[in-house]
């Protein structure tokens, strides 16, 4: 329906133009024409796609559009120019750069874990065999002096008589002995009692041994600690050693959810961030935690890094191994980057990062002193709002991006192209680092009409827009995982090494074949197999495995996804992290690589992606609806 309005809105602009107007070109003067000024030869061209050229009138091969005739709507120039009847036929509406509190959720994928703070182990501290199991299975729960098991243990039967026969002999000693002795005898009592409770032994059994006078070579033992049987691997008759574990206890009621965040994602993480999340088993019930750690190592396959929630759970209906789907609420300061909580004031745990307090103290998890949170660096930054604009002003072929500023002229109003710089996109906003203040207009609607009309004026437009003095970045729809790609460093990599596994780039062409047939099972396993592809390939460098990491993460996710949109949702991610491996390694593909743009892709943010050396251009992001919509940016030829 979205592509219906836009064809419809086109060829609104197109009847325009033959109303006399629209006008694209430098702004001359009221006497002079625009459009008569700058006719080339005749020539029929798609209002959607201006790249398409024909000699005479017919039909876009790629929309079905009617084509208009290229010399009749004007040469070049630097604005769009409509005058005041074309204005709201037109549809074009504008909205100012506004800056403003931008918040957006990051989705994030892990699982329940048990909080290892609160784990346990109960463990043998002297060798002997298990008469009997007074906790036998996991799900039990256990309270502090709950018996657990009773063991036979000859060493045990020796250190009880060795406890009752000191005991005798620092009796006598403290009834007439003095000095030396008495203070040998107490020595000497004073560490057969502690070699028991050492050995697990409670201070009043003990006490029992010696009122009672009488060594037993059965001994019950009795819980330390509270918690939760979570791991068990005892039976009755087993003969066990010194520290040899018996079951493990955990809190239930203190868990991690732990998720796997990928590199890219990780500015947009914050100490002590909001996270919500929802588990298959309770579906509708929205949990709640806080980022306690952000680990500081990314791992080499994955390209990830695992965030740590620390989480409450009272009722105790989470389970540790629970699959999470989880989304962090994300505010950004000015720069596009990630406000966390405010922290002045605050004193945290260096060990337990989940404990935050007003003021100086322990921890009352280990004991330990407390640390201002300006110290640990967590205070500090995320300052300003940042400016914004519609995700529907901006146009981008992911190298570039540009919005169409509004300027009134008398009763006509131009827009001018303008190249910006793109900060993350924050819901249905961009954030513009650079290109634009606040209170410019721009066009809201109707940005991807202006463009076409000035590419098929011969203006500069999306793709032509000369590059300006500012020192920009590309957007993060194109950066990939490591910078933006050098158009000679792809054709000459220099550096380049070759991947051991050819079969990569085969596998990826099938996966790019299957999405353009609409074979979502095609895709499929063509996915699978590209995941293994990525897993086994040889890199020489860091650089190169984080692409590597990248494909064979996202292959896995699109070979598991059930609906062939979320296939090409994710085989956008995909072709970044290649296109990234082809600007590092070089093509160790086919004879010729052809990188391929779509700009209506993903609500005309445009993606790339890699077509073989032979055969039409074949969209995989549309498939059969709009197959030949893109163009062919360049040839990457083997080295």
């Amino acid at each position: 329906m979205k592509i219906v309005r836009t064809l419809i809105a086109a060829a609104a602009a197109v009847a325009l133009f033959a109303l006399g107007r629209w006008s694209v070109g430098p702004v001359a003067p009221p006497h002079q024409d625009p459009v008569a000024a700058n006719s080339p030869a005749a020539e029929w061209t798609c209002p959607m796609h201006p790249q398409i050229s024909a000699p005479q009138a017919g039909a876009c091969p790629l929309c079905g559009m009617d084509l208009v005739e290229r010399g009749a709507m004007g040469g070049g120039g630097d604005a769009v120019r409509l005058g005041p009847d074309a204005a709201a036929l037109a549809g074009v509406v504008t909205a100012p750069a506004v800056c403003r509190a931008v918040e957006f959720e990051l989705p994030l994928f892990g699982r329940v874990e048990l909080d290892a703070s609160t784990v346990r182990s109960i463990t043998v501290t002297v060798p002997g065999r298990i008469e009997r199991l007074f906790v036998d299975s996991v799900g039990m729960e256990v309270n502090v002096d709950d018996h657990l098991y009773e063991l036979y243990s000859p060493g045990l039967l020796s250190a009880q008589a060795e406890l009752l026969s000191t005991a005798e002999r620092f009796t006598r000693a403290a009834a007439g002995e003095a000095g030396f002795i008495l203070e040998n005898s107490e020595r000497a009592y004073t560490s057969s009692r502690t070699k028991l409770r050492l050995w697990g032994l409670s201070e009043e059994q003990v006490d029992e041994i010696e009122r009672s006078g009488e060594a037993s070579d059965r001994v019950e033992f009795r819980s330390q600690f509270a918690g939760t049987v979570v791991e068990h691997g005892a039976y009755v008759g087993d003969y066990v050693h010194s520290a040899g574990e018996l079951m493990r206890l955990a809190d239930l009621s203190h868990l991690w959810v732990v998720l796997e965040a990928y590199e890219r994602d990780l500015p947009f993480l914050r100490y002590g961030q909001a996270i919500e999340f929802e588990v298959d088993a309770l579906p509708g019930q929205v949990f709640t935690g806080t980022i306690s750690l952000i680990e500081p190592t990314v791992d080499r396959v994955s390209r990830t890094a695992a965030v740590r929630v620390h989480v409450l759970d009272p009722e105790r209906v989470l389970k540790p191994g629970m699959y999470v789907r989880s989304r962090a609420l994300v505010a950004l300061d000015r720069e596009g980057h990630a406000r966390g909580p405010d922290l002045t004031g605050k004193w945290i745990s260096p060990m337990h990062p989940e404990i935050v307090a007003d003021g100086p103290g322990q921890c009352s998890v280990c004991g330990m002193d407390l640390v201002p949170a300006q110290e640990l660096g967590l205070v500090g930054g995320g300052e300003g709002t940042p400016l914004v604009v519609p995700t529907s002003a901006v146009l981008t072929t992911g190298r570039r991006a540009l919005v169409y500023v509004h300027e009134q002229d008398g009763d006509a109003s131009l827009y001018r192209p303008r190249e910006v710089r793109l900060g993350p996109q924050a819901g249905d906003s961009y954030v513009i680092l650079e290109g634009l203040v606040e209170g410019e207009q721009v066009a809201v609607q109707g940005a991807f009409r202006l463009d076409s009309e000035m590419q098929i004026a011969g203006g500069h437009g999306l793709l032509s827009l000369p590059s300006e003095s500012i020192d920009r970045e590309p957007s993060r729809v194109d950066r990939g995982m490591d910078g933006p790609m050098d158009p000679a460093r792809v054709v000459d990599p220099g550096h380049g090494s070759p991947l051991r596994h050819a079969e990569l780039w085969t596998d990826y062409l099938r996966a790019s074949a299957a999405l353009a047939a609409d074979d979502g099972e095609g895709a499929r396993a063509a996915f699978e197999a590209l995941a293994t592809d990525a897993r086994a390939a040889q890199a020489p460098d860091d650089l190169e495995a984080a692409q590597l990491g990248v494909i064979a993460g996202a292959s896995a996710r699109a070979a598991g996804a059930s609906a062939i949109a979320d296939q090409r949702a994710v085989f956008d991610e995909v072709s970044e992290a290649a296109l990234s491996l082809i600007e590092l390694a070089g093509n160790r593909g086919a004879a010729t690589l052809r990188v391929a743009f779509c700009p209506m892709a993903f609500d005309n943010r445009g993606a790339r992606w890699i077509q073989g050396p032979d055969g039409p251009l074949a969209n995989p992001y549309f498939g059969a609806s709009m197959l030949r919509c893109g163009v062919i940016e360049r040839e990457v030829t083997r080295p």
